[in-house]
């Protein structure tokens, strides 16, 4: 019924959603229907479009390290491209290639398994099992398959290592074992604590394959994992490639390209979220599994359900349009459940958090925060419920109503559009196909602004004023 893999891990990091995080637990769609849950819901093509581009994006990158690196590079056969595909090669296991991998070779896309070392240390077997599940389904582990595994070699000073546990642990310069490093690809210039996480999740199961195999001897899982992110001017030993052909330098330096290598990568801070992945095993995931009914996590509405596969938002007239020939939507996905059951967070500004506060005082639903009086007591349990009180309960009033929005009396601040406006907005945007990544927007905006009463049907006298 369930399957937990790195995927599942590093969205629940992203959005904190424990609804999403039970949805995105069950393993296929015979699992979703059993429990009656919502299909996902893949309507915007920009996030199908950004996928394809990251899959390409580590296409490029396992060519450059080949391009550079041919001797080092482990890998099984090339595949051919496809838009949702999940791996660039052929399957390959890590235990087929471990044992003869050398200092600085990489393993491009090696597959092991979640072990039993693993499981034990986190307390997944009552998970394994279902004993410890609401409805007592089992839970499987989806295998593993890091982008990119480095192999390093013993060094003259300490090293930072990541046992099964999570806890850091230091090795001395005496400890001779080879050092495993992984690297995942990411076609964004700014790694996230999903990203990392997805990292820290990797190196600890990795520990524990390593124990249960009897490999523990030879290797070890360095903390320094990182992330190789997209970068506007290209990679530094595409660089260093370039300077080395104009300068007709017939045998390229080893160090000096795995230098510029490393110059590339984002590492992981350990500290952080190798913890932040012990408590989602020991307390997130657990807590989500045990309840029965995945209706009654908790759950709320705001930015950072923009793509979540739940929310069921009509994002284009072709929605509407479908809409209206009868297509209703899937009233289980969050937005039309939240409008039928009139949820809290329908009122904009109200966090969540400040929901919370408002249900502990029986406030529930937007109707019952439309009845509440400015002053009542309910609005004093948290700093947003004390400073937007005025805005929020007009907000609540307007979406009980289904009336106009207005600008509530002595309010200070408001997010009414107004009926009119003299406003023209130029906006361009340029890509620069070069680099595949970057892209610049530019606008132009011409206004008017009122100096002058209106008289009766007829226009302002206005001052036109442009910027940009």
């Amino acid at each position: 019924m369930y399957r937990l893999g790195k995927r599942v891990i590093s969205q629940f990091i992203r959005t904190g959603c424990r609804r999403r995080l039970r949805l995105d637990l069950y393993r296929d769609i015979n699992g979703r229907r059993q429990a009656d849950v919502p299909e996902k819901d893949a309507r915007r093509p920009g996030l199908a479009l950004l996928t394809r581009q990251g899959k390409q994006y580590e296409r490029t990158k396992f060519l450059e390290l080949e391009t550079i690196f041919p001797d080092l590079v482990v890998r099984g056969a090339l595949k051919s491209f496809s838009a949702d595909e999940d791996r660039a090669f052929h399957n390959i296991e890590l235990a087929d290639c471990i044992d003869s991998l050398t200092v600085n070779q990489f393993a491009l896309e090696a597959q092991f398994g979640i072990n039993d070392s693993f499981k034990a240390t986190h307390g997944l077997i009552d998970l394994e099992d279902g004993s410890a599940v609401g409805d007592g389904q089992p839970v499987s582990f989806e295998a593993l398959r890091p982008d990119i595994i480095q192999v390093r070699p013993p060094m003259e000073e300490p090293r930072r290592i990541v046992p099964p546990s999570g806890h850091l642990d230091r090795i001395g310069p005496d400890d001779r074992r080879l050092g495993l490093r992984i690297i995942d690809v990411k076609i964004s210039g700014e790694p996230s604590p999903a990203h990392f996480s997805e990292l820290a999740y990797y190196g600890m199961a990795l520990a524990g394959w390593l124990q249960d195999t009897g490999r523990a001897d030879r290797f070890v899982v360095l903390a320094d994992a990182a992330i190789w992110p997209g970068a506007h001017d290209g990679s530094t030993m595409r660089h260093l490639q370039r300077e080395d052909r104009a300068n007709n330098v017939p045998v390229l330096d080893l160090q000096r390209y795995l230098a510029g290598l490393e110059a590339d990568l984002e590492a992981m801070p350990p500290e952080v979220v190798l913890g932040r992945v012990q408590r989602f095993l020991a307390v997130d995931l657990r807590e989500v599994l045990a309840e029965a009914d995945w209706r009654q996590l908790a759950w709320h509405i705001d930015h950072r359900c923009s793509g979540c596969d739940y929310l069921g938002y009509h994002w284009s007239r072709h929605d509407d349009e479908a809409a209206e020939r009868g297509a209703a939507p899937d009233e289980r996905h969050c937005w039309p459940m939240a409008e039928q059951t009139e949820h809290l967070s329908r009122v904009v500004g109200l966090t969540e958090g400040a929901c919370g506060k408002l249900r502990e005082a029986l406030v529930g639903d937007v109707r019952t925060v439309s009845a509440l009086p400015t002053g009542s007591p309910a609005f004093e349990r948290h700093q947003t419920l004390r400073a937007k009180r005025t805005v929020l309960s007009a907000r609540a009033t307007t979406l009980r109503d289904e009336s106009s929005a207005v600008i509530p009396d002595r309010a200070g601040t408001s997010a009414v559009l107004p009926k009119f406006a003299d406003i023209r907005v130029a906006v361009s945007g340029d890509f620069d196909v070069g680099s595949g990544l970057t892209f610049a927007l530019g606008y132009r905006i011409n206004y008017g602004v009122p100096n002058a009463e209106r008289p009766h049907r007829q226009g302002f006298r206005i001052k036109r004023r442009a910027y940009g």
